[in-house]
């Protein structure tokens, strides 16, 4: 459905649209950055059919590959959880002396 949606925006953008799919396509530029360049210059001109097409396009590919996900994970030693870091006392007096 968005696919069909998309193309009915992307014929309704014009031939601007088009040029800027084919540039993207040309310079090996991934989909999602296509498509946000697209949505800018079509809010820049005020093209509303090409900043939707291109909106949609954006929504499509976030849609088949989304962002990655991370999660904190605690050490499971609290004693090593801060190996590295110098400790509160001897940062003061470094800065003291220095």
């Amino acid at each position: 459905m968005l696919d069909i949606l998309k193309g009915v925006a992307n014929l309704l953008g014009g031939p601007m649209a088009a040029v800027t799919d084919l540039a993207g396509d040309a310079l090996g530029l991934p989909p999602v950055l296509t498509n946000s360049i697209k949505t800018a210059a079509g809010v820049m001109t005020g093209n509303v059919m090409m900043a939707a097409s291109g909106a949609l396009g954006v929504a499509d590919e976030l849609k088949k590959n989304p962002s990655a996900k991370t999660e904190y994970c605690a050490p499971r030693d609290a004693a090593k959880a801060g190996a590295g870091y110098a400790g509160a006392s001897s940062a003061g007096a470094s800065q003291a002396g220095g």
